[in-house]
């Protein structure tokens, strides 16, 4: 069996990584309609690790606690409450402390 040539290697790896942005696009779009249902649907898109900081400074950490305070407040004061239909642009911002003994 005759080894892939360069290019054929270029566009089985463009293929996995196009694969993998729908991926993650599919689980943006799924977090936002569920976000505009009221958070009822169950939460694919989730990961153990899911560390939520609301617009209050209030931090949940893991699916299940995340959960039930965003179900909490988009049933009561957010309800109804909407997002676009499409992200144009996102950004990440990590703050790291590091504290000296």
């Amino acid at each position: 069996m005759q080894s892939k040539t360069w290019l054929a290697k270029r566009t089985e790896l463009r293929r996995v990584r196009n694969q993998a942005i729908i991926k993650d696009e599919i689980k943006v779009q799924t977090f936002y309609k569920n976000f505009n249902e009221g958070f009822t649907a169950p939460a694919d898109y989730a990961t153990e690790d899911w560390n939520h900081i609301n617009p209050n400074g209030g931090r949940n950490q893991g699916p299940e606690t995340t959960l039930r305070r965003l179900r909490d407040v988009h049933q009561t004061f957010l309800k109804g409450a909407r997002e676009p239909s499409r992200v144009w642009t996102s950004d990440l911002r990590l703050m790291v402390w590091q504290w000296e003994l």
